[in-house]
């Protein structure tokens, strides 16, 4: 009688441990999904920091040197279209090629992600 009571004491035991280690598992592949993400959107900020490094001197130089847009004379101060006009075609495809290339690398990045954290999963699933 003593020994079933011990054998299903052990039983129990044993549940609660496999119960334990699962959940251990699955915080651990949890955890590495965070790091995963952690790593992608490190990466994201990388490139804006980069191409903003890139741009902000010229913009500082331009706004430095001035570009004719606007311009006083006197008390009066005078808007000169055609600087703006120009100002705008070469700065709005800039803006977008740079939002495209972030757009890109950071789906290229997810997809990168994705097949490492499916790499993870069946590294730790048992």
């Amino acid at each position: 009688m003593l020994q079933w009571r011990d054998s299903q004491l052990n039983l129990r035991l044993a549940k609660q441990a496999q119960a334990s280690a699962d959940d251990m598992r699955n915080m651990t592949v949890e955890m590495n999904h965070i790091a995963v993400d952690t790593k992608v959107e490190t990466i994201n900020m990388r490139i804006i920091t980069l191409v903003t490094l890139f741009f902000l001197p010229g913009t500082y130089i331009s706004t430095l040197v001035s570009t004719s847009i606007v311009q006083y004379e006197g008390e009066k101060m005078k808007i000169n279209v055609a600087p703006l006009v120009l100002y705008l075609e070469v700065s709005l495809p800039l803006l977008l090629g740079t939002l495209a290339f972030w757009y890109f690398t950071y789906k290229l990045e997810g997809v990168w992600g994705s097949r490492n954290k499916q790499r993870v999963q069946r590294t730790v699933t048992w």
